[in-house]
């Protein structure tokens, strides 16, 4: 398989951050609220609010990524997600966090559209496939590995939320720094869902399905 170009390895370095990051905060939110005594419905309303903010981001991120291009997107929805991972620690209550993890999901939404139509929009649809392989993994590695950082620290110091954060912040650096990184805005382009599946019944089955079944674990 031929190497990636440095622009997508910058991409992969930064989602590979985020991920990491991401998969030590999601289970480190889940203790935390055992720790505070939330009631497990709370718990489950607050977790699910990831996900609606995730659907929400999906379709109104695109016009921000379109506006300001998909650096700087990226950096700025980054960023949010950071400054929401240390806001958790500054007040532990139901409310705040519901709000805060909404505002992840909004975010992580922009960062998974302005990742994911970069790596289509340039490659060539020879090499599609093996690159969107190399993405899934450097998504679902990092996660898992991620995890491991629990060990550092109680959930209730102030420690992990503050190695989340950075890790937030650190998948800002591979695509700042990266040489040759001028992907340019979305191309002005709609497809509906239904015409969607017209064209690919099986495939928006598929990916509804795969949503179902992942969701139950990152809940």
């Amino acid at each position: 398989m031929p190497m990636p170009s440095a622009p997508l390895i910058a991409l992969f370095l930064s989602v590979a951050c985020l991920q990491s990051a991401n998969g030590l905060f999601v289970v480190l939110l889940g203790l935390r609220m055992v720790d505070a005594d939330f009631p497990t419905t709370v718990t489950g309303l607050i977790m699910s609010a990831y996900f609606l903010g995730l659907m929400i981001g999906s379709l109104i991120c695109r016009n921000i990524i379109q506006t300001v291009g998909r650096v700087r997107a990226f950096a700025a929805f980054a960023s949010i997600i950071s400054v929401c991972a240390l806001a958790h620690a500054l007040c532990v209550a139901p409310v705040p966090w519901g709000i805060l993890r909404f505002l992840t999901g909004v975010c992580m939404g922009g960062v998974f559209m302005v990742a994911e139509s970069w790596l289509n929009g340039s490659v060539e649809n020879q090499r599609r496939g093996q690159m969107m392989a190399v993405y899934m993994l450097c998504n679902y590695v990092p996660m898992g590995l991620g995890q491991q950082l629990l060990s550092l620290a109680a959930p209730s110091s102030f420690i992990l939320f503050t190695v989340a954060s950075m890790l937030f912040s650190l998948a800002l650096v591979p695509l700042a720094l990266a040489p040759g990184v001028t992907a340019g805005p979305l191309p002005k382009t709609r497809l509906s869902l239904g015409a969607l599946a017209q064209i690919s019944p099986l495939s928006v089955t598929g990916a509804i399905a795969a949503g179902l079944v992942s969701s139950s674990f990152f809940k």
